[in-house]
């Protein structure tokens, strides 16, 4: 993406004048390719001239009747769409159109002529193309590091300095505020990614906190003030503090004392953490300046796009790039978007990757032929960019919360054992083809039988569940995090070597030691152990594995508490 953000209106304005420029710059090049296939009609076409005439006209019509209504050249895409009309008719009838219908032919071909020439003359609009340009949010999507930023608005010292270590150890930098007055003004200058407000008094006696005027988002700066979700801590759950929450745009709520597993949970589910990675769309359209289009409608969105101009290779795009939705169109050379999408179905790799045409086919019946088969939805080219964002994200959605039934752990929500080790050996194949590194960690908490033995199973989950919390909060979204079962985990570090990967798990095993785990017998904390090996030593996913644990071995009779590096 350029270094305009996702939400930069002016920077989605020129780049779509840009593209509606260079647009209107290849027309006549276009209008040649027409008037050739209409000349191959002539006065009196043998069945053969006039099949290959019509087929030929119909694909650059129709190819011109969707992109030119959505560069905003209304006149040229009508007139495109009543010549695709009738070469549609006419090649269903398998006849040489009669005389007649050649004639009108040549003067649309003629006006189609002069609707581009008239083009040529129309200054770029000074937003979207035949639109206005809105801001289209890329909320949702890929949050940095920055973003993990916390305020903690408390006035009982005590708790603010308990929660602040111990969000610390979980990726979080936070930000203490011990009086509302400058609620305001603090969220302006940091923009953190949640707020946590304790509702009560701390040792001192009553806060301001407890007056509603300060629980209301609206009194907590002028216009302008950053908005963001918001946690309420208190130590009461009655119906008057619930309301005093909800009231003040409450996202969650916990009672006190704050277990801090809880109050992470909370906050990733508020800021939405699971989708850290950018949502992958492929685009699959022969007219390169239409897939541009849609290529910075998508990537201004917030979102990772992909174009595969050639259908025949679209295959090697998918295994590499891996889309969470394929955005096609319906009409191109060598074979049409249906029989592609069928091909798709039939590999079971890419048999549940939604498929959603995008093309300027009007007709009815043969957009339910596309869907049956095997596409997922029809859009038309004339769409809005609003529309296309709101129907490509929620179907990403889908997509995603529908696979991480089938591949992920229930209780942590990371990869399943069977995942895990399919996607190594989809990276290990990525890294020999791009030479680039990777490194395989394998983890396993210490002494962990212990812990269930002396605090019960239910904490031993929750144990459980604090490494997988933490793993996701420290690791990139480009890492792979698998539970393996029980207290063992593996994590792919893709673009590491393994002196990287020692020294990113190495700072995981630290923070994770800091962790206090409660129960009603007290707290305690529990340590962890890690193998790495680095893919340059070992190049097949089992001896990479077998090499991990057997550093992970090492580990554990070292000591525990530590993490070990191959070496060879």
């Amino acid at each position: 993406m350029a270094d305009n953000g996702p939400n930069d209106g002016d920077g989605l304005a020129r780049k779509l004048a840009a593209l509606r420029l260079s647009y209107a710059a290849k027309l006549p090049g276009e209008l040649e390719k027409i008037e050739e296939a209409a000349a191959l009609l002539g006065s009196d076409p043998s069945p053969e001239e006039a099949r290959q005439g019509l087929d030929v006209l119909h694909r650059l019509t129709h190819k011109l009747s969707g992109s030119g209504e959505t560069f905003g050249f209304k006149e040229l895409g009508e007139i495109s769409r009543q010549i695709e009309a009738i070469c549609a008719s006419m090649l269903e009838l398998d006849a040489p159109p009669p005389s007649g219908l050649r004639e009108e032919l040549g003067v649309l071909v003629k006006d189609l002529r002069t609707a581009a020439g008239d083009a040529q003359d129309v200054p770029p609009a000074a937003g979207e193309p035949g639109r206005s340009v809105v801001e289209i949010s890329g909320e949702g999507q890929e949050k940095n590091k920055e973003e993990k930023t916390i305020l903690l608005a408390a006035q009982d010292s005590a708790l603010a300095e308990k929660l602040e270590m111990e969000l610390f150890n979980f990726g979080f930098k936070v930000h203490v505020l011990s009086h509302p007055a400058g609620m305001g003004g603090k969220l302006k200058e940091l923009r953190p990614a949640a707020l946590v407000v304790d509702m009560e008094a701390g040792e001192n006696g009553p806060t301001e906190w407890e007056a509603p005027e300060c629980l209301n988002p609206k009194n907590w700066g002028k216009d302008g003030a950053f908005h963001c979700p918001v946690v309420f801590l208190s130590a009461s759950e009655d119906i008057k503090t619930l309301l005093a929450a909800v009231r003040a745009g409450g996202g969650a709520f916990l009672t006190k004392p704050v277990n801090a597993g809880e109050l992470v949970d909370a906050l990733d589910g508020l800021i939405e953490s699971d989708d850290r990675e950018l949502y992958r769309i492929l685009i699959v359209d022969d007219d390169q300046s239409m897939a541009g289009y849609v290529k910075t409608i998508i990537q201004n969105a917030g979102m990772n796009a992909s174009v595969a101009t050639d259908p025949m290779k679209v295959m090697d795009r998918i295994s590499d790039f891996a889309p969470e939705l394929i955005l096609m169109d319906l009409y191109m050379p060598g074979c049409n978007g249906q029989e592609l999408a069928a091909a798709i179905r039939l590999r079971p790799a890419f048999a549940g990757i939604p498929i959603v045409f995008l093309s300027g086919e009007s007709d009815r019946s043969k957009q339910l032929a596309a869907l049956g088969g095997g596409g997922d939805d029809f859009l038309t080219k004339s769409i809005s960019p609003e529309h296309l964002i709101a129907s490509v994200k929620t179907r990403v959605r889908r997509f995603r919360m529908l696979r991480s039934l089938m591949v992920r752990d229930s209780m942590t929500g990371l990869f399943n054992h069977t995942t895990t080790n399919e996607l190594l050996e989809i990276e290990l194949a990525r890294a020999r083809r791009n030479k680039t590194s990777l490194a395989l960690a394998s983890l396993d908490l210490d002494h962990f039988k212990g812990v269930n033995d002396t605090h019960g199973h239910a904490v031993g989950d929750r144990v459980i569940k604090s490494l997988a919390r933490l793993l996701k909060q420290r690791l990139r979204g480009t890492d792979i995090i698998g539970r393996m079962g029980g207290e063992e985990f593996a994590v792919v570090l893709c673009n590491a070597g393994g002196g990287q990967a020692r020294k990113a798990m190495d700072q995981i095993r630290a923070a994770f030691s800091k962790i206090k785990h409660q129960t009603e017998k007290g707290t305690f904390t529990v340590t962890l152990s890690c193998g790495v090996a680095a893919f340059s030593k070992f190049a097949a996913p089992p001896l990479l594995t077998e090499a991990a644990d057997k550093a992970l071995y090492a580990a554990k009779e070292g000591g525990r508490n530590r993490v070990v590096l191959v070496k060879t």
